[in-house]
């Protein structure tokens, strides 16, 4: 039996402003601001400016010719203030203007009740002098329309339905508990990261570097819970067992501050308790009390070696998309990972039909590596009663594509395992006796 916190609130879609801290009433009707620094700035004619106009496309131009006679072009290079570019989280217009002073940077924002683009900042003066232009700026009168801003109304999703929740949630079940990390159980959750081969299995790495980072950080990373937690920006967990002794971790970070349910899942075991379902279970249910929170999306970035995690995330309940992507971090450099995205509005019945067809796409373009893939995955995802498509059917069809590959004996297991299922056809037949007369298989 599990126990566990369950919140009427939306936790997910409640976000605190990014500079007074105060909790946002309803974050689906904030304006989006868009801070961005000055690099560079030229003035020149539009006879110039044409001219040159392949370098300076992609700056922020604007021409005054258009209706002044002589009006020049004023040339602005930009660049983001933030990795992501722009920030939603602010309870007031004045709290974005102390930012962008606070920042040196210049200011933009999408009113989402106007439907309009607003370019101000109350200290363009400064800025101006330190780019060398005129006080009597273009940049005070730029305004646009909602259609020539890369963010539009139907983007937002209704976030009304939420409220401020401040207990933190702890879950608990007859093998072990899940509940807020404490000083008490620090040291073992440090021994743990401080591990050479979880280290390798969790940031593609180990060495020096890395442990002298682990210890230089871990002084405020306690400290940190509580603050994260208030913001909205990360929730952590240990995970132990009934008598309180350290078995693992997981939480849960925002992707991107602006997308308030997108949300990255990390987590790690000591081995003594892997390989047991622990962290299935966990997953379960921290996805489950996510997914009841608000939560729309969660992302998991795995090691590109590290098969069992791969197998654990795709045996969720959820329409879960799979890909490789060459990625590079501070401590294991550019490499092969894999990405995860875990959808919590589709079901996984829709999963295995997902993978199921995929593969036999891939079939139909002898792509046959990655059909035998998609046919795994679809193996792992939950049966749905009453829908074709069987553990029969798929081993059927997987040992078809094995076959093509010339992985004959996997091609033989498949298909008198499918057989033992109850599914036999012709098709199965013919194969099955080419493979005993061909390859000597029985």
């Amino acid at each position: 039996m599990i126990l566990y916190f369950n919140s009427s609130y939306m936790w997910f879609k409640q976000m605190t402003c990014d500079y007074c801290y105060v909790p946002l009433e309803d974050t689906g009707r904030h304006n989006r601001y868009y801070f961005s620094r000055i690099l560079d700035f030229k003035k020149l004619s539009p006879r110039e400016f044409n001219a040159n106009f392949s370098y300076y496309r992609d700056w922020l131009n604007y021409d005054t010719s258009a209706f002044c006679r002589g009006g020049s072009v004023f040339c602005y290079k930009i660049e983001p203030l933030r990795q992501n570019s722009y920030s939603t989280w602010y309870c007031c217009k004045d709290c974005a203007i102390k930012e962008s002073i606070r920042s040196n940077a210049i200011l933009f924002y999408y009113d989402e009740y106007e439907k309009s683009v607003a370019f101000f900042t109350p200290h363009i003066h400064e800025i101006n002098r330190a780019i060398n232009e005129s006080e009597d700026t273009p940049l005070l009168m730029m305004e646009w329309g909602a259609e020539n801003w890369f963010q539009h109304p139907e983007d937002y999703q209704d976030l009304s339905q939420y409220g401020i929740c401040n207990q933190y949630p702890i879950f608990e079940t007859n093998k072990f508990k899940i509940v807020k990390p404490s000083a008490y159980l620090f040291e073992e959750y440090k021994k743990l990261v401080l591990q050479p081969d979880f280290q390798k299995d969790f940031w593609g790495a180990n060495g020096i570097e890395i442990s002298q980072h682990i210890k230089k950080e871990f002084p405020n990373w306690l400290k940190s819970v509580d603050i994260h937690f208030g913001r909205r920006l990360m929730i952590e967990w240990f995970i132990t067992d009934k008598m309180n002794a350290f078995m693992g971790f997981i939480h849960l970070t925002c992707m991107y501050p602006a997308y308030p349910y997108k949300w990255v899942v990390e987590f790690g075991l000591k081995k003594e308790y892997r390989r047991k379902g622990i962290m299935k279970r966990v997953l379960d249910i921290i996805i489950k009390w996510a997914k009841e929170n608000g939560c729309d999306e969660i992302y998991a970035i795995s090691e590109d070696y590290n098969i069992a995690t791969h197998k654990l995330i795709n045996g969720l309940p959820y329409m879960i998309k799979e890909s490789t992507k060459m990625m590079s971090d501070q401590f294991g450099g550019f490499r092969p990972m894999k990405n995860f995205i875990i959808n919590l509005h589709q079901e996984t019945g829709e999963q295995r039909l997902i993978n199921f067809y995929n593969a036999v796409q891939y079939y139909r373009q002898k792509q046959y590596e990655e059909s035998v893939k998609a046919f795994r995955q679809a193996l792992a995802a939950p049966y749905q009663p009453g829908t074709p498509y069987t553990d029969a059917q798929i081993y059927s069809n997987m040992g078809m594509a094995l076959s093509s590959l010339r992985r004959y004996n996997e091609a033989f297991q498949c298909l008198k395992k499918a057989q033992s299922l109850g599914l036999n056809n012709p098709s199965i037949e013919k194969e099955l006796l080419w493979l005993k007369n061909n390859c000597n298989l029985s």
